[in-house]
């Protein structure tokens, strides 16, 4: 497990892909981001990676604030 000075929390580290596709989320990442029961939402096709897990719960937060700023900058252009 690596941990990067960037982020502060961030962690990375290696799982293989078995041969029906299914991957191990490492363990430092499910205790510190995921509770059995959690949606994610897996993005493929972005130039250079395979794949890559996203919180839903996380997305959904992100999503609302980005949704409150789009709303107050379409206000500021009429």
């Amino acid at each position: 497990m690596l941990k990067h000075p960037i982020f502060s929390e961030a962690i990375f580290d290696l799982s293989t892909v078995g041969e029906r596709g299914q991957v191990v989320i490492p363990a430092a990442v499910r205790k510190m981001e995921l509770k059995a029961g959690d949606k994610v939402l897996v993005m493929s096709g972005l130039k250079g990676m395979s794949a890559i897990l996203i919180n839903a719960r996380f997305l959904s937060k992100v999503l609302k604030k980005m949704e409150g700023s789009i709303n107050q900058i379409k206000k500021r252009i009429k």
